[in-house]
């Protein structure tokens, strides 16, 4: 048997490539067209048009580098009929790829998430904006600003300020 190494870098031997199509499979995204086709490149077969699973969006796959592992089941153990179920995280380039300049999708499904940063983290949505400071400065901008307290609503400092 020979070796063989693949994008992933996962040794494998001749005999691992003929691939079994009824379980999940590793593919590679190439793409989405214009007209929102997604494209993939099944092991074993090679390019195909690629079906997605209603919880990965094709927004995502846009944003996502051409070259992302993804995760596909084939409709059928046809591999001309890949349905992409999941992208494929790696730690390592996630790690590499942040920037602080760079700006980030969060979804966040029933936990907590904690954000930290040297200067400062802004939150924004149409026209308006939260940005938490390093000095401790909270700054909130929008069309209309509404408090609401269900009890008692303080406002403290030093020197408060209104108009």
């Amino acid at each position: 048997m020979s070796a063989t190494k693949h994008s992933h870098d996962r040794p494998t031997t001749d005999a691992d490539l003929s691939t079994d199509y009824r379980a999940p499979v590793v593919a590679t995204l190439l793409g989405v067209d214009r007209d929102g086709a997604v494209r993939v490149s099944v092991p074993g077969h090679g390019e195909a048009r690629a079906r997605v699973l209603s919880t990965v969006t094709r927004a995502v796959l846009h944003q996502a580098s051409s070259g992302r592992q993804v995760l596909v089941h084939c409709e059928g153990a046809d591999p001309s009929l890949p349905i992409i179920t999941g992208l494929l995280e790696d730690p390592v380039e996630a790690l590499l790829s942040l920037s602080a300049h760079e700006e980030h999708l969060v979804e966040a499904a029933g936990r907590d998430r904690v954000f930290r940063a040297e200067g400062s983290i802004t939150l924004v949505c149409g026209e308006a904006s939260l940005t938490l400071h390093a000095d401790g400065r909270v700054v909130t901008r929008g069309v209309n600003v509404v408090s609401v307290a269900s009890e008692q609503q303080r406002i403290q400092g030093s020197v408060v300020r209104i108009n």
